[in-house]
């Protein structure tokens, strides 16, 4: 496990789990556009950056941010929280399928990125996917976060935060979400709340193949088909749920044990996610989607046929799905986000 700096988190009076700030950190809450000036949020910002900053110049990766700041911060945000209206889930729960946006749908959840970063229980905010502690444990059946883990796998006492809750996830396209899969994993980022981090998922699962020189090169290098050849041919041999199940398809996700999933056409985010909660009478509202920023040059469109292959192999019942729900039926087809910087590199 890696020897980050943990600052222990406070909220009304309660004890919160520590909160480790990394480089990848630093990136997630500084480079996506969704602050204003002058806020908590924005001063927040500047802290880790300056932080960042002062240990760069030193030759360190890690951010350290004092627990008083990070007290202020959370003291201001939950004071606005109070007189701000309610932006509760309206008997919705939200399905966590990796790297389908689903941070950015905990984040609208929350009533905002600050608030969910620090896991803040905002005035009726929606706590959703990892943010939710009952879901932060590790199954016994996958050996993933819970949050990670289709419903089916969970604990029949976990399940029942199912009952009675309209069940929703992300439907994203096979070709894109492997794409930023990797982009993701170079990064070293798991779960962007609970700060897990690639490593530390491999610690966890005692399998260092995911940080020995051959990855580190796929890493580096940006080779995406290199690093989608070999992980999809391990999940074909029998390993489905390598890495905290971050390759399982969404179709694994459909059923639960209190009913099915609604799906929301990830294509057309943040409009899509925006109609379903109108639809529902529900107060979230999907501001810039958080994404990657590692290999802004990668998309769908750098996949070479023979990853192609593989994707179409190991998650044809998602293509099935994404037919018969969204009409979208063209197994060839590439696509990626167009409307969100960052996220088309490499389209002709």
């Amino acid at each position: 496990m890696s020897a980050w700096p943990q600052v222990p988190i406070w909220s009304k009076g309660t004890r919160r789990p520590k909160v480790r700030f990394t480089a990848a950190l630093a990136t997630l809450i500084c480079v996506v556009p969704v602050f204003s000036e002058g806020t908590p949020s924005s001063r927040l910002c500047d802290a880790v950056a300056a932080s960042a900053a002062a240990e760069e110049r030193q030759g360190h990766q890690l951010l350290q941010v004092t627990s008083r700041e990070l007290r202020m911060q959370e003291r201001e945000a939950v004071n606005e929280t109070a007189a701000e209206d309610s932006v509760g889930g309206a008997n919705l729960q939200f399905i966590h399928i990796p790297c389908t946006f689903g941070h950015t749908v905990e984040e609208a959840g929350a009533g905002g990125l600050l608030a969910a970063l620090l896991n803040l229980e905002g005035h009726d905010a929606a706590r959703w996917g990892e943010l939710h502690p009952g879901l932060q444990g590790i199954s016994k059946i996958t050996g993933c976060n819970l949050f990670y883990t289709p419903p089916k796998y969970w604990p029949s006492e976990t399940a029942e935060l199912l009952r009675n809750q309209t069940l929703f996830s992300m439907l994203r396209d096979p070709y894109d979400r492997l794409a930023n899969e990797f982009r993701m994993q170079v990064g070293n980022t798991d779960s962007a709340y609970l700060l897990l981090t690639r490593s530390d998922i491999s610690a966890r699962e005692g399998n260092l193949e995911r940080e020995g020189e051959e990855y580190q090169r796929f890493y580096r290098e940006c080779d995406v088909n290199g690093y989608l050849q070999v992980e999809l041919r391990k999940y074909l041999a029998g390993d489905r749920f390598r890495g905290n199940c971050h390759l399982l398809p969404s179709s694994e996700f459909a059923s639960t044990p209190y009913g099915p999933v609604e799906w929301i056409d990830e294509r057309f985010i943040p409009d899509s996610f925006d109609r379903y909660m109108e639809s529902h009478k529900a107060k979230p509202r999907m501001t810039m989607p958080l994404h990657n920023v590692w290999c802004n040059d990668i998309s769908a469109y750098s996949l070479n046929e023979e990853t192609k292959q593989l994707i179409r192999q190991v998650y044809a019942a998602d293509f099935e799905l994404i037919c018969k729900t969204f009409g979208h039926c063209d197994k060839e087809e590439m696509f990626c986000h167009e409307n969100i910087p960052n996220m088309c590199g490499s389209k002709p």
